[in-house]
């Protein structure tokens, strides 16, 4: 598993030829928004998105947290499934957000 502090690399590695403006295709956003977004973020993708972009792709949405640096490697070995993982990474975000 590897850790993908450009989110750009991370879309790539779902697949041959996946790029930023396919995932945003595939999930159904307007072009550039992934783009633009990840421009004033550094880089990142937003947790959502991760998990949109994992789910369309077939990817585990854990693992894509993980590899995209929300979520720790632990808590693959949590027993959750993945619609809790989901609801707890989004808990932790908005408890960020809050902070």
């Amino acid at each position: 598993m590897n850790l993908y502090e450009d989110h750009a690399d991370w879309i790539a590695s779902l697949g041959e030829g996946v790029t930023v403006g396919e995932a945003e295709r595939r999930i159904g956003l307007s072009k550039a928004t992934l783009r633009k977004y990840m421009e004033r973020h550094n880089g990142r993708l937003s947790p959502q998105h991760v998990l949109k972009i994992s789910d369309e792709y077939g990817a585990n949405g854990a693992v894509a947290l993980v590899e995209t640096g929300y979520l720790p490697a632990e808590s693959l070995f949590i027993q959750e499934t993945p619609e809790e993982v989901k609801l707890r990474v989004l808990a932790e975000v908005m408890d960020d957000i809050r902070k």
